[in-house]
């Protein structure tokens, strides 16, 4: 005899199986109805919602970040300011500072990591062999205690050579050895018609001049205006050591923008020339506007990467180098028409990101001392940059950080062009 629940049972199997029996058939339905050709839909682009997001994205566009060095009449790091110790003006306007934070010692959070850049395309064979043997010099004295990652890096006629960052004194010098051995030099000491020659006794082979920048010469590459061959020689080499060396610093500073944390770059060498004088013919709104564009572009990437370009270099025995004190400028260009070749030098560079220019000296190893001893401690203050109207380059800032407290001096960025 069959009970009430097996009947039960049988007919809620029965009930699932017609069901299941129906969803299929929809399903087989509405694939028949749809066309098979019909394109798949790309999912949305989801648009940030929330506070955090958006502050996320905002702080991405405009948050600056300035590494601060903070010092007393003697030299020493002033420990624990904050917030209201600070003041920022921002193109002669009180800015409003985001945040401060301190950064000593080896426990700190923040990544600092050094560049050592020997310039060989603007230095002669005998600034190299000096340099290394600075640079060999200050490894040595810093043997058990290189507070930093360093990575040594070759700017030479050849390209550039960036070595893994290390610590360890022995290794570096080890590199630093290596890739000095033939290393290709610019000498534009050299007489018209002699071929530039590099360490292993080969010679270099000029690049084209650059329409962008204000060379003097006829369609044909003969001299005009009067300059003589030797002049028109000199100035051929010149140009190339600016190319050279520019289009190598810029992609040194766009190698760090995914780095985190501060990078101290010291570009050992009296860095490239300035492009005017003899075998230079005056400048058309073209090339300034190249010049303006470049620099707007450089300082942006300097900014970003949170790199302190040093300047440290023995006096060149090329004699083509301009002394940085006649190179550095006030302020840099706020619009193309102002920009100069002055602008775009070292020693502008160097001021512009808060660094240090050591010239003329003879203790080189003291000074890259100096320089990576700016990692050991500063502060980090960050603000929001004014935005320029989208689609144009940016416009010039000058920035000024004051401590409120009596002789005491803090360096840091001088300026920066505001981005869209």
């Amino acid at each position: 005899m069959i009970s009430r629940v097996q009947i039960l049972v049988a007919l809620a199997v029965c009930f699932s199986v017609c069901a299941a029996a129906q969803q299929g058939a929809a399903s087989q339905e509405a694939l028949q109805q749809t066309p098979a050709s019909a394109p798949s839909q790309s999912p949305p682009i989801l648009i940030p919602r929330s506070h955090d997001e958006r502050e996320l994205q905002y702080q991405a566009r405009q948050r600056v970040i300035l590494n601060v060095q903070v010092t007393d009449a003697n030299g020493k790091m002033v420990e624990g300011l904050g917030q209201n110790d600070f003041s920022l003006i921002d193109d002669s306007r009180v800015a409003t500072i985001a945040n401060v934070r301190q950064a000593a010692g080896a426990a700190s959070r923040e990544n600092v990591h050094v560049l050592l850049v020997l310039d060989a395309v603007s230095s002669s064979l005998r600034t190299i062999a000096a340099l290394r043997k600075e640079v060999e010099k200050y490894f040595t004295q810093n043997r058990d205690r290189l507070p930093h990652p360093i990575s040594l890096v070759l700017v030479s006629a050849s390209g550039i050579v960036v070595d893994p960052p290390s610590q360890d004194a022995d290794v570096l010098i080890a590199e630093l050895n290596q890739f000095t051995q033939g290393v290709r030099v610019m000498d534009c000491s050299k007489p018209a018609g002699q071929p530039m020659e590099d360490a292993s006794g080969g010679t270099i082979t000029p690049m084209n001049r650059s329409d962008s920048l204000n060379s003097l010469h006829s369609g044909d590459g003969t001299a005009t205006g009067g300059e003589t061959a030797a002049q028109f020689h000199a100035a051929d080499c010149k140009e190339n050591q600016y190319v050279s060396s520019m289009g190598s610093l810029t992609r040194l500073v766009k190698g760090q923008l995914d780095q985190p944390g501060r990078a101290i770059m010291i570009w050992l060498g009296p860095g490239w020339p300035l492009l005017s004088g003899p075998g230079f013919g005056p400048e058309t709104p073209a090339m300034r506007r190249t010049r303006f564009d470049r620099l707007v572009n450089l300082s942006a990437y300097l900014l970003r990467a949170q790199v302190t370009l040093d300047g440290v270099g023995l006096p060149d025995q090329s004699g083509h180098a301009e002394p940085a004190s006649q190179a550095l400028k006030a302020t840099a260009p706020r619009t193309a028409g102002e920009a100069g070749p002055a602008d775009v030098a070292l020693p502008t560079l160097v001021r512009q990101t808060g660094g240090r220019i050591f010239e003329s000296s003879k203790d080189v190893a003291g000074e890259i001392a100096a320089c990576v001893e700016d990692g050991d401690a500063y502060y980090v203050v960050s603000f929001d940059a004014a935005a320029e109207a989208a689609g144009g380059l940016g416009q010039y800032h000058s920035l000024e950080i004051k401590v409120n407290h009596p002789g005491v001096t803090a360096r840091t960025n001088s300026a920066y062009f505001a981005q869209p």
